[in-house]
C-alpha cells in the first residue's frame, strides 16, 4: 500500500509527458499536410489557395514525396502567377529538387517560356546543370524549342553550333565556324547544324554552312539527312537548295520520297 502513491505519481508523470507531446505531434502532422497541399495547389495554379496556405504557415521550401517543392511544381506546370508569388515570398529561385533540377530547367523541359522568363528575370542561373550535366539550353535544343533557346541565349546561355543553326543566328554560326568548330559535328539531338537549319527553315544559315563545306549527306547511313529533315518539315526552299548542292535521295524512306513528290508538285502548282 505504501508503494501505491509512488506508482500513481509515476503514472501521472507519464500521462503528463504524453499529454505534452500529443499537441506537437498533431501540429507537425497538420504542418506536413499544409506543405503537401501547397505543392498540389502550386501545380493547379490556385494562387488564392497558395496564399492561404502560406498564411497558415506552410513551408514554401518543403518537398513532397516526389522531391518537389512548390516552386518546382509551379515551374513544371507553367503556373507563372504562383511562381511569382512564391518568389515574392523569398523562396530561392535556384532551389533544386531531388533530381538535381532547378525550377528553370523544369520550365524549359515543359516549354513554358513565360515562366522561364520570369525565373530568369528573378536571377535564375541560366547555366545551372542538372544531375546528368545537362543545361537548360541543351534541353531546349533537344526539344527543338527555338523560342526557348533564343530566350536562354538572350540571358547569357552559351550556344553550340547546332543551337545557333536551330535558332537561325547567322552571326553566331559564322563566329563559331571562324573559331574552329567542326561544321559537321553532331549535336546531342543527333542533328548536325545543317540538319537543324533545314528542319527549322533557315535557308540563309543553310547556305552559309554549305558554302563553308558542310556535308550535305551527313547522317545518310542512318537515313536522317538534312534533306530528310527539310522534307519532314515541308521546307520547300531548303529541299531545292539541298538538292542543288548534291543531296542524295537514295537514303530516303518510302514515306519521305512520297512526301518529296507531293511538295514538288505543290511547288509547281504555285509557280503557275
Amino acid at each position: 500500500m505504501k508503494d501505491r502513491p509512488v506508482s500513481v505519481i509515476k503514472w501521472l508523470a507519464v500521462v503528463a509527458v504524453i499529454w505534452a507531446l500529443v499537441p506537437w505531434k498533431v501540429m507537425a502532422r497538420e504542418k506536413g499536410s499544409l506543405d503537401h497541399q501547397l505543392v498540389e495547389a502550386a501545380v493547379r495554379g490556385d494562387v488564392e489557395l497558395v496564399k492561404s496556405l502560406l498564411d497558415q504557415g506552410a513551408n514554401a521550401n518543403a518537398r513532397d514525396q516526389s522531391g518537389w517543392n512548390a516552386l518546382a511544381a509551379a515551374a513544371w506546370a507553367g503556373r507563372m502567377d504562383v511562381a511569382r508569388l512564391l518568389l515574392d515570398q523569398g523562396i530561392e529561385v535556384d532551389t533544386r529538387d531531388d533530381y538535381g533540377k532547378t525550377p528553370l530547367i523544369r520550365s524549359v523541359e515543359m516549354g513554358h517560356a513565360d515562366t522561364a522568363r520570369l525565373l530568369l528575370e528573378r536571377g535564375a542561373d541560366v547555366n545551372a546543370k542538372e544531375g546528368d550535366g545537362w543545361t537548360s539550353i541543351r534541353t531546349a535544343a533537344v526539344r527543338g524549342d527555338t523560342k526557348m533557346a533564343i530566350l536562354l541565349k538572350s540571358h547569357g546561355a552559351p550556344v553550340q553550333l547546332g543551337v545557333a543553326a536551330m535558332i537561325g543566328d547567322e552571326r553566331e554560326v559564322l563566329r563559331l565556324l571562324d573559331g574552329g568548330t567542326d561544321i559537321n559535328s553532331m549535336h546531342e539531338s543527333g542533328k548536325t547544324a545543317l540538319m537543324w537549319a533545314a528542319a527549322m527553315g533557315h535557308a540563309t544559315v543553310a547556305k552559309v554552312l554549305l558554302d563553308r563545306g558542310a556535308d550535305v549527306n551527313a547522317g545518310k547511313e542512318l537515313g536522317r539527312t538534312a534533306l530528310a529533315e527539310a522534307i519532314a518539315y515541308a521546307r520547300v526552299d531548303l529541299v531545292k537548295l539541298l538538292l542543288a548542292n548534291g543531296a542524295d535521295m537514295s537514303s530516303l524512306n518510302p514515306w519521305a520520297l512520297i512526301r518529296l513528290k507531293t511538295l514538288q508538285g505543290e511547288a509547281i502548282k504555285r509557280s503557275k
